[in-house]
């Protein structure tokens, strides 16, 4: 049996496979209609298998593509914001209106530079860019599906993987990493148009992270800060990646 879901023009519906006599019998079902299904079944294999593998792992297995983290990557040229997550609490407070999109790439290398900025307070703006590169986590992939992002911590150079368990390219994505658990991103003209995270982003999120939510982007405060509203797009002209510096805040890297 095997179960997937498939993005079709104007719904997503569920495409439900099984060998009947030797037949092969598809069924197309509405999202809706298996989402309990999907629940049930994810946290049986997340509580029998929790020794031999992840349940992020597994949730991407459901689409019908797989992750490609490259794809997302270059689809980044605006602002995707983080909207919540499940690990470390004190994020929200330390990088409040947590934005980031790309501001160098390499094709040929698969490397990239991504640009971040957050904002304290209404007139403050913190910015730093860090160097990515892509993973490929399993040979079955078609695509790499981890964004490998390379920190500076005390002057010692550590790598942190952030699995693309699902994304759409152009409205959200959710991450997994160690550090933030679970997290939601979401295109920062999604959250001007709707103000709320897209449905199968927010399906994907609760799946995997099961009622663990920390709050990063505050939309009553995060709309009007400086992170939110400066920088929103990549110069048409990528330009050549300068030195990186220390930043005097909190050990992060600065333009």
């Amino acid at each position: 049996e095997r179960t997937r879901v498939e993005e079709r023009p104007g719904t997503f519906s569920v495409l439900l496979q099984r060998s009947v006599l030797g037949m092969r019998i598809a069924v197309v079902f509405p999202v809706e209609h298996i989402i309990f299904v999907l629940t049930i079944q994810l946290r049986l294999a997340s509580a029998a298998t929790s020794e031999t593998c992840d349940a992020q792992a597994s949730i991407s297995n459901y689409f019908l593509h797989g992750p490609d983290a490259w794809k997302l990557v270059q689809h980044a040229t605006k602002l995707f914001c983080l909207v919540y997550h499940s690990n470390n609490n004190e994020t929200g407070s330390e990088m409040p209106c947590l934005c980031a999109r790309v501001s160098f790439e390499e094709t040929l290398e698969r490397e990239a530079k991504i640009f971040y900025q957050f904002s304290p307070n209404d007139t403050e703006l913190l910015t730093g860019v860090k160097p990515v590169k892509m993973h490929k986590t399993d040979q079955a992939y078609k695509h790499e599906n981890e964004i490998i992002v390379k920190n500076v911590v005390n002057e010692t150079k550590l790598e942190e993987a952030y699995r693309v368990l699902y994304t759409d390219y152009t409205s959200c994505a959710v991450l997994h990493s160690v550090s933030l658990g679970t997290q939601v991103w979401v295109h920062r003209d999604v959250l001007l148009d709707e103000r709320e995270v897209p449905y199968l982003c927010h399906l994907v999120y609760e799946l995997s992270a099961q009622d663990k939510r920390h709050m990063v982007f505050q939309w009553k405060h995060c709309q009007m800060r400086r992170s939110f509203t400066e920088n929103i797009e990549t110069p048409a002209s990528l330009p050549t990646p300068t030195r990186l510096n220390k930043d005097v805040h909190a050990g992060h890297l600065s333009i």
